[in-house]
């Protein structure tokens, strides 16, 4: 399968993880409850780490508690004992990511409870953790992963709401509303492919100038930035860099030529000086893109997303902008290839455990068994 298929395939993955959310949330809440414990650190790497970002503010503004999202090696080596009395969450899509593994180590020897979210219970985590979760990702092969980024998020969000209900933060009748609020944003995610088919379509030539490039977004587009950045750095091997839009223009801005492309993320409740530093990239370079809820710009570079009641979740429909560019201009640009010297790189040093192969490859095999 391809990348492009999994972006479309999140679609019905969001629908259906919404409707057992109990049951996928059920034994975190239980161990968050249970614990006693003030507050969440989240442990994660990568596209999770992206994905815990983005949720975070949804997270805190239901929990009303503080949620922090660290790499592994951070907390590991350098932030590991402030705030002492929060719950911490470690996470791999992959099950096999070492730096994870590492984070789950220091946890035993310091005596704390392992509690692990994974996209694949198979992976070498299974032997490190004392609770692992399945977050329900389901089965995806593309090592760009792009239907976990979504599934990750949803299912913090959801966690984070069915905590605060059963935590006494919210009402019932409060969490209540807050699921049919994420039940109407989710059902958007399959337009906004819709939107992203027909805007590669029509933009491939000027898409197809790949070079250094910028995303921007603040609170939780901050996380979609990310996300973009990396998706763009792993598939079409290009520099992007991510900011908030504030710290982009005071300095990053600056070496911005008509070489450069750059998207910026609206904030999730549209902001004016947001789309004034898009028109402000536009004087320089022709290869920039806002990404909106408003319907009042008549801008071609402009790409429309759905509004929803809840604007936290908005960075579920934000990210497919660039899980989809990445994925179509990279099968467009035949970019799939690394540099022959990387290999090399990583015959040095890898990111995920010596049988990561073999567990993909497992995965391909239960995929086409269906």
């Amino acid at each position: 399968m391809r990348m492009t298929d999994y972006v479309k395939l999140s679609s019905g993955r969001l629908k259906s993880n919404f409707s057992r959310a109990d049951e996928l949330c059920k034994v975190l809440c239980g161990e968050y409850l249970g614990s006693g414990k003030n507050g969440i650190r989240i442990i994660a790497s990568g596209s999770s780490y992206n994905s815990s970002m983005a949720a975070r503010n949804y997270m805190q503004d239901k929990l009303k508690e503080s949620v922090q999202v660290v790499s592994p090696d951070v907390f590991t080596n350098f932030e590991n004992r402030l705030p002492e009395n929060m719950f911490n969450i470690v996470i791999s899509q992959s099950g096999c990511s070492t730096n994870i593994i590492e984070s789950l180590k220091f946890l035993d020897r310091q005596g704390i409870r392992r509690i692990a979210l994974t996209g694949n219970p198979e992976g070498d985590i299974k032997d490190y953790a004392d609770v692992l979760i399945d977050y329900g990702v389901g089965i995806e092969t593309v090592g760009y992963v792009t239907m976990g980024v979504v599934t990750l998020m949803e299912f913090l969000m959801l966690f984070a709401l069915q905590s605060a209900a059963l935590k006494g933060k919210i009402t019932e009748r409060e969490k209540r509303i807050s699921l049919e609020h994420f039940e109407n944003a989710i059902l958007n995610h399959a337009d906004v492919v819709r939107t992203m088919e027909n805007f590669v379509e029509k933009n491939k030539m000027q898409l197809s100038q790949v070079g250094p490039t910028f995303v921007c977004g603040n609170g939780p587009n901050y996380g979609v930035a990310l996300e973009g950045a990396l998706k763009f750095q792993e598939t079409l091997k290009i520099p992007t860099m991510a900011y908030a839009t504030e710290e982009f223009i005071h300095g990053p801005n600056i070496q911005l030529t008509p070489n450069y492309s750059a998207y910026i993320i609206d904030d999730p409740a549209p902001r004016e000086r947001v789309y004034r530093v898009y028109q402000g990239i536009r004087k320089v370079t022709d290869k920039a893109y806002f990404i909106t809820t408003r319907n009042d710009l008549n801008d071609d570079h402009c790409i429309g997303i759905p509004k929803i009641e809840d604007v936290d979740i908005i960075p579920i429909l934000n990210v497919v902008i660039f899980q989809y560019i990445a994925a179509e201009m990279t099968d467009e640009l035949n970019l799939w290839n690394a540099h022959p010297y990387v290999k090399e790189f990583e015959k040095m040093i890898s990111s995920k455990t010596d049988d990561y192969t073999d567990v993909q490859n497992r995965l391909k095999e239960k995929l086409n068994d269906r």
